[in-house]
């Protein structure tokens, strides 16, 4: 090429260059101008804003409630309104208090706050889990469908394996055994070694490459951070050796009929019910969309679990009355979802453990497609992550009395008082209770999972002593505003005199 067309060439690309960063600057100057509006917990310059950052993943929980506390003085010169925000290694995440901005998000439409980008967003769905996942995730209907239909039948299916998975984790002695339960809990869940191995480190794999992915501070490097670190393809691959065979032998016998008496009446059935396009039918794509079903499931599950038998070490006093109503609700209706629905203290129980010891310090995280107006005025750049103060506000005293102390009669006594017999109820969402989330995007799954919780708990209350080992007590873990059970503590368990 000659000097006469290089130079002018060269000049044309710098130009172009110039445009494309001056409009990426400029972006982003308009955007922080907006963001410069809400009040900052923390640094907000350019480089201490990082130190705020790495502060965060370890004292989320503490940062976030002195910004809900900030919020609601309401201080005119320094803190104005119901929203603060706080840095993130990659971006600013905007939390907002107060019952309005709660139900704005709430009501906004999917098309302008998305939960839906927001998680593919924070975990990379397309590849720590699957881009099935991300673009067709038919396994939620399944869930908000048939296995929710299903309970009551599938009941005495599941209590026969949470026995033999109780049987198999926790051959529990006489004397007391101290058990870590980090592991045990999680195979309780279960009982194919194989199969839950691979849910089980599938589900670890998956938030162990999302805080990398959140560590990374350069959106850009985030697919690459996360296709490096993933174990996805290994474990699926596992998970494909484990269900071709049974998923073949069920598309042949659906070829022929489908609605065929062969064909077990399981979550895999319904799932093959519904592949309706080539993507469905892919065999990865089956089998991905039953390994993510089963990421929530056990993760709440084994959560809850764990700190509800916490829960009932720390405060024994409520363990016999609790006893009681186990044992009258399955001798009266056995072992079913009826017997469950009917014990209202163990359910306020359990409710009160999830409102204290298993909420993570923020929630309903929500992606602005668009800005969005928050009906007090605040106005939330396109693109910046939005959530509530959810640990906070279910310690806020205006919203519940004494919330610092643990009170297992709390909702059984307001289902009593008030005469609102579903209001106060585990399974149901509210604006002052938010660990199942809230609007149309609450948790699908659980109504199923309050049922497995409750039987998991009545199990060992009807069979089982438990206690902290020597020196050991509740203690928790935090990363980046996740509250989880230190799985390091230990608890003592042994085998009760058996009940009539």
């Amino acid at each position: 090429m000659s000097p006469d067309t290089s130079q002018p060439l060269a000049i044309g690309l710098i130009t172009l260059l110039v445009v494309f960063l001056a409009r990426i600057f400029n972006n982003y100057r308009v955007k922080m101008v907006k963001l410069d509006a809400i009040p900052t917990i923390g640094h907000d310059g350019i480089f201490k804003s990082y130190i705020s950052a790495l502060h965060f993943l370890t004292r989320g929980r503490e940062i976030i409630q002195e910004g809900y506390e900030k919020a609601g003085l309401k201080t005119t010169l320094n803190f104005p309104g119901q929203a603060f925000k706080i840095a993130l290694p990659d971006r600013w995440l905007v939390i907002v208090t107060g019952q309005r901005m709660v139900e704005d998000i709430r009501k906004a439409p999917d098309n302008i706050l998305s939960f839906k980008s927001a998680v593919d967003e924070l975990f990379q769905t397309k590849i720590t889990v699957g881009e099935i996942v991300a673009t067709d995730p038919w396994h939620f209907d399944i869930i908000k469908g048939p296995l929710t239909k299903n309970i009551s039948a599938k009941f005495p299916e599941m209590h026969d394996e949470m026995i033999a998975a109780f049987a198999d984790e926790l051959p529990f002695t006489d004397g007391g055994t101290p058990y870590e339960l980090s592991v045990h809990i999680l195979m309780v869940t279960g009982r194919d070694e194989e199969w839950m191995s691979i849910n089980i480190n599938f589900t670890k794999d998956l938030h162990t490459t999302s805080g990398l992915i959140l560590l990374t501070p350069f959106r850009f490097l985030q697919p690459v951070v996360g296709w490096l670190a993933t174990s996805r393809r290994w474990y699926l691959r596992r998970a494909l050796k484990h269900l071709r065979p049974i998923i073949l032998r069920r598309l042949q016998i659906m070829d022929k009929n489908p609605n065929s008496d062969d064909l077990p009446d399981d979550f895999l059935t319904w799932l093959l019910k519904e592949v309706n396009t080539s993507k469905r039918s892919d065999l990865s794509n089956i089998t991905t969309a039953l390994l993510s079903t089963n990421i929530t499931a056990i993760q709440t599950t084994s959560s809850a679990f764990t700190n509800a038998l916490f829960d009932l070490a720390s405060y024994p006093h409520f363990v016999e009355p609790l006893r009681r109503e186990v044992e009258e609700a399955i001798r009266e209706d056995g072992w079913s979802k009826v017997a469950m629905g009917k014990m209202r203290t163990l359910d306020s129980f359990l409710k009160e453990s999830m409102r204290v010891s298993n909420t993570n310090a923020f929630g309903l995280l929500r992606k602005p497609l668009q800005d969005f107006t928050f009906s007090d005025g605040t106005v939330i750049p396109a693109g910046t992550f939005v959530a509530t103060a959810t640990r906070a506000l279910h310690f806020d005293e205006s919203h519940y009395t004494n919330p610092d102390e643990f009170d297992g009669l709390r909702f059984h006594r307001l289902r009593e008082e008030l005469g609102d017999n579903l209001k106060y109820q585990m399974v149901t969402p509210g604006d002052n209770y938010l660990s199942f989330g809230a609007g149309k995007h609450a948790c699908p799954g659980r109504f199923f999972a309050v049922n497995e919780l409750k039987a998991l708990v009545s199990h060992t209350l009807l069979n089982y002593d438990i206690k902290f080992d020597e020196g050991d007590k509740s203690k928790v873990q935090e990363f980046a505003g996740r509250m989880s059970a230190d799985p390091n503590t230990h608890i003592m368990i042994r085998r009760r005199i058996q009940w009539d």
